[in-house]
């Protein structure tokens, strides 16, 4: 790591590889602590997702698809207790007797640090298709 990144910086890039880990393990619980309760995912085609619309389907999945995503972290920039990046996110779906899905493109995060000093994500602007 380069030694300009700031301790909050790196906190914020390990938010994103534990979010890659725990959605290969299925292991929700873990993936609902890295975002705020407020939460929103905001996509090009459906309206915004709440946290707990995301748990949901997020649980519905488990056991039925194989999710790997992949990300290439372009920049992050925090002031305060606030924090944001973009990054190109690659995410391969498996699903049992149907063809491998294959989505990619641009995510904007912006990150707040909780009263428990730890990272989360807050807001997500998806531009994948």
């Amino acid at each position: 790591m380069s030694p300009n990144k700031s301790a909050d910086e790196l906190a914020i890039r390990q938010v994103v590889a534990d979010w890659i880990q725990f959605t290969v393990e299925e292991r929700v619980d873990e993936l609902m602590d890295l975002m705020t309760d407020d939460m929103l995912f905001l996509t090009t085609k459906f309206p915004p997702m709440t946290k707990a619309e995301f748990e949901k389907g997020t649980r519905e999945m488990v056991g039925k698809a194989r999710i790997v995503p992949q990300a290439e972290i372009k920049e992050v920039q925090v002031e305060g207790d606030f924090g944001w990046l973009w990054q190109e996110l690659t995410v391969n779906v498996v699903m049992e007797g149907k063809e491998p899905v294959v989505m990619k493109g641009r995510t904007m995060g912006i990150y707040r640090k909780c009263e428990d000093g730890k990272w989360r994500l807050m807001r997500d602007a998806n531009m994948m298709p």
